[in-house]
């Protein structure tokens, strides 16, 4: 994904120097607003794509139980970060 944005960087990158947009302050702003609409757009894939990662740990970890105040052991643990990862119905 970081790949492709990269690319579509590049490909923007140089096009604007062809067309001579790069010369003026307002050319060089909409390139940058593109670039980080790129970076901002692999950042929330990213976080989504983790987000599933996590939702398939925690069902392949079975139930979870509710703990009340810190955690001792590490199934307590995990048990809280996968409660605290559910959605509120």
């Amino acid at each position: 994904m970081i790949a492709i944005g990269l690319v579509a960087v590049f490909i923007a990158v140089g096009i604007g120097m062809k067309r001579g947009w790069l010369d003026n302050a307002q050319g060089g702003m909409v390139l940058l607003a593109c670039v980080l609409a790129v970076f901002l757009a692999a950042a929330v894939y990213r976080n989504f794509e983790l987000g599933g990662q996590l939702d398939r740990v925690c069902e392949l970890l079975g139930p979870h139980d509710v703990w009340i105040g810190s955690p001792r052991t590490a199934r307590e643990e995990i048990d809280d970060i996968c409660i605290g990862h559910q959605p509120d119905d």
